[in-house]
Order: C-alpha cells, then sequence, then structure tokens
C-alpha cells in the first residue's frame, strides 16, 4: 500500500510518498528527478525528517518508536497497539508537514550554495592498517591501478556516512573517486574479521562484528564501532564525514588493546588537527541540526 503525498511543485526535483510496511512499519520514499545516485540532498533530507522524528515525535510518547535513515528512505517504527488500525493514516497526517518543511528548507540551501550545511565539515579519522588488505592486490590488476594508488585514493578524501545498517553500526560510506568503482565479489566470503574495511560501487563499509560479506577487503580498522551501552552506540552517525588515517600494523596492535581490554568505554578517534599525531582520545558529538 502507497499513498502518493508528493509536496507543491516548486520543492522539484525532490518529492516523497509514504509507504505501507507490515503492520508497525511505515517507509518515507524519498524522490529526485535529476542528478547523481545516491545524492547528498536526497540523504540529508532522509536524515533530517529522521532526526526530526526522534527529537520531536517519539519523546511525546503517542506511539512512534523510532525513524531509522537510510540513503533515500526514511523507516518510521511505531505501536500499532497503540494507534489502533488507523495507525498508518494517523501517522502520515503527522508526517506529512514535517516532510513538506524538511524538503523546503533543504532545497534552499542547496539553491543557494549552502552545501556545506549538509554534513559535517570536520571529518573524522578512522585509522585503517593497509597491511591486513587481502584483496588488494587482486584489485590492482581489476583497476590497472598500484596498490599505493588504491591507498591514497581510499584515504586522502572525506567520505560520507549515508546510513548504518546490515549490522549493528555498520556505515556505509561514499561515494570514492570512479577509479575505485568495482563490482562486489562474485562469491561472499562465509566469515570476515571484525574491523574489515571493504569497498564495492565505490562505496565503502567497516564491518564492526565477524560476519559475512561479499565486499573486497582493503584494510582493517582496530576500533570499537559498537557499543551498546553507549549513547550513541557508534563513533559515527548517517551524516558524518569519515576519512581513514592509514596505521601500521604495530600501531594497529597497539589501539586495538586500548580498545578492547580497557575497563572503561573510550574512543580512539582523531579530528583533522590530529591527522599528524599519533592516535589519541578524542570525543564525538553529531553536529547535524534541523533547520526547518
Amino acid at each position: 500500500m502507497a499513498v502518493d503525498n508528493s509536496p507543491p511543485s516548486n520543492l522539484s526535483p525532490y518529492s516523497y510518498h509514504f509507504e505501507y510496511e507490515g503492520d508497525s512499519t511505515l517507509i518515507i520514499r524519498l524522490h529526485q528527478t535529476t542528478g547523481a545516485t545516491p545524492d547528498i540532498c536526497v540523504n540529508t533530507i532522509a536524515i533530517r525528517i529522521a532526526e526530526y522524528i526522534n527529537t520531536k515525535l517519539v519523546p511525546q510518547h503517542q506511539g512512534i518508536i523510532e525513524a531509522l535513515p537510510t540513503f533515500t528512505t526514511v523507516g518510521v517504527y511505531y505501536d500499532l497497539d497503540m494507534l489502533g488500525e488507523e495507525a498508518f493514516t494517523k501517522i502520515c497526517q503527522q508526517l506529512q508537514p514535517i516532510c513538506e518543511q524538511v524538503l523546503a528548507s533543504t532545497l534552499k540551501e542547496e539553491q543557494s550554495n549552502s552545501s556545506s550545511q549538509l554534513h559535517n565539515t570536520t571529518p573524522i579519522t578512522i585509522p585503517i592498517c593497509y597491511e591486513f588488505g587481502e584483496d588488494l592486490a587482486e584489485l590492482a590488476d581489476t583497476l590497472s591501478l598500484s596498490i599505493e594508488e588504491i591507498i591514497a585514493l581510499h584515504s586522502q578524501t572525506p567520505i560520507r556516512v549515508f546510513m548504518l545498517g546490515f549490522s549493528p553500526g555498520m556505515p556505509y560510506l561514499g561515494m570514492f573517486n570512479e577509479k575505485l568503482n568495482v563490482p562486489r565479489r562474485a562469491t561472499p566470503r562465509i566469515k570476515l574479521p571484525a574491523g574489515a574495511v571493504a569497498i564495492a560501487n565505490r562505496q565503502c563499509v567497516i564491518y564492526p562484528f565477524e560476519t559475512p560479506g561479499g565486499w573486497h577487503i582493503v584494510g582493517r580498522a582496530p576500533l570499537k564501532l559498537f557499543n551498546p551501552n553507549k549513547v550513541p552506540h557508534t563513533p559515527y552517525q548517517p551524516g558524518d564525514m569519515i576519512i581513514f588515517k592509514p596505521i601500521s600494523k604495530e600501531e594497529y596492535q597497539q589501539i586495538y588493546q586500548q580498545e578492547h581490554n580497557s575497563s572503561t568505554d573510550k574512543d580512539y578517534l582523531l579530528t583533522d588537527s590530529q591527522n599528524d599525531n599519533q592516535p589519541s582520545i578524542a570525543s564525538h558529538q553529531n553536529s547535524n541540526d534541523i533547520s526547518l
């Protein structure tokens, strides 16, 4: 079941509609008529809608449980017992003005060339040891690049966290230079180590846990990427920017032991000003604001 709730034409090239997804989930599906896919503006709209719902509607305890953004959609989860059989209609009525306001304000920023407002401008630095990149040699042959060139393309430019998904704390990052455009592996691996960093289709993921995966492994991060006892549970959020910092195996082991053997919860993250120094402790807060 889908309900077409496209906003007025002056908000073109972006529109949206609501979809019924089971008895306790509603999907806000965003559309774009032009531009690249995935589109940063569309993703920003999804993130801002989810943030508005989570900060404004969820605390009211009126049946909406949580909203989660993806590349181009927002999943809205609700309590059917509390809202009753008209839940879908009730939530659509609540969400329509929110969607239109967020679309309008984000489009205004885009048209005024305020692109820096569409994502965090200070990247979070994630250390990565490329010596664990078991697919680098194969990638070099496939892409007609040297291993050093692949590492440079992967680590020199900040990339966006479009969404978290697949497993807790797993970020989907992009978009890389066209030179790193490679399809997924023909045969996925049954088991990847926690912290594995992998690429496919100009995107990148970091596997927080030991899990199956079909992307090409280029390295490994020593950080503990998901902690259910902390808020937020991850050191990055959708809309953040990440940059990878190459480290040696010795540095990897040092950070790994600090992360996984410490009795306290510490985030060994680097800000831009620390890029040229040894890894140190730094806190991160999501600075995405909702402009309505």
